[in-house]
């Protein structure tokens, strides 16, 4: 994690820790792990249902990784 600017998508973050990839859409929606949805459907009407499309900053996975520690994960 050494580019902090750098964003990593949902598997690649779920790789990192070891965890099944829908486990980080539940840390993702529960508010534990920060993401940014970086899909362009979001804002338009006609887009239909919108799909959320993660990007997790190497800054926001070091903060979830620091807070797990902390805790005793």
């Amino acid at each position: 994690m050494e580019d902090k600017d750098r964003t990593l998508k949902v598997k690649e973050v779920a790789e990192f820790l070891s965890l099944h990839y829908t486990k980080v859409y539940q840390l993702i929606a529960s508010g534990q792990l920060k993401a940014i949805d970086i899909s362009t459907k979001k804002n338009k009407p006609s887009a239909g249902k919108h799909r959320p499309n993660w990007r997790i900053p190497n800054s926001y996975l070091s903060e979830f990784v620091e807070s797990r520690r902390n805790n005793g994960w």
